[in-house]
């Protein structure tokens, strides 16, 4: 009895091996399932933190982008209100300096003294004038007495009084031109050109009657002869004096009183 299986045991030894054997395939196939998820799973979870990475990159870059856009508008912005700023600054500076200088030139040209002024403009003319032969200032009847003391007499240069003419106006006439010597009016277009307007005309300042004027105002020609004038008169009026006139050495004056400054 001791060495013979039975029959009906022997039969269930052979199930129970068919289903270890069985159960060993299923785990065996679990585990292979197992792992092969295992491997998706991780596979998946790597591919989610790589797209997570890249996501989360891109979000960083369109943030630091648009506070990079945002900072530049900002700047963008303050520059164009500094040059604003600085236009205002440079149109109100350029105002005032205007004012100023428009108020020294109307100093100077109040301090100074006309006579001297007209016959100052008829001594920077007096060789050309000479070369046209006789040749007549017109002055006005207060000025008259003033400008003569301060002309040498010459022979073909004449002075008369003439009505029509303010005081600081004067008429130059020769056989072939006619200069008009205007102080107000040239006072007035030199503040012009600067970009102050000129106080209302003074009866100075007005045409008089029986006088034709020389120079258009719209003329570039007779703006640039007012402006030269004007700024020669204060040129002589910074350095507080009025030189003599540049005397021909070949004419002879000893008839004369001379030059006066």
């Amino acid at each position: 009895m001791s060495g013979i299986v039975p029959a009906a045991m022997l039969a269930q030894y052979i199930d129970a091996a068919a289903v270890l054997r069985r159960n060993r395939s299923r785990a065996a196939a679990v585990l292979l399932a197992s792992r092969r998820h295992r491997a998706r799973a991780r596979l998946q979870a790597e591919q989610i933190l790589a797209e997570a990475m890249d996501e989360g990159e891109r979000r960083a870059e369109a943030a630091a982008r648009a506070a990079h856009d945002a900072i530049c508008e900002d700047v963008l912005r303050w520059l164009v209100r500094e040059d604003e700023l600085e236009a205002v600054i440079a149109q109100r500076l350029e105002s005032r300096c205007r004012r100023v200088i428009a108020d020294a030139v109307a100093s100077f040209a109040g301090e100074a003294e006309r006579a001297a002024l007209i016959a100052w403009r008829v001594a920077a003319r007096w060789r050309e004038l000479s070369s046209h032969g006789a040749f007549t200032l017109r002055l006005c009847p207060d000025d008259v007495a003033t400008v003569a003391a301060r002309l040498p007499a010459e022979p073909g240069f004449t002075i008369s009084a003439e009505p029509a003419l303010a005081s600081g106006q004067a008429l130059i006439d020769s056989p072939y031109v006619q200069l008009r010597i205007d102080l107000d009016r040239h006072l007035s277009v030199l503040l012009a050109a600067i970009g102050v307007e000129p106080s209302p005309a003074s009866p100075s300042e007005s045409e008089p009657d029986g006088v034709s004027e020389s120079h258009d105002e719209n003329d570039p020609d007779a703006l640039a002869n007012h402006l030269d004038g004007l700024v020669d008169d204060l040129n002589q009026m910074a350095r507080r004096r009025l030189p003599p006139p540049q005397r021909d050495p070949g004419v002879p004056d000893a008839d004369s009183t001379g030059w006066l400054a």
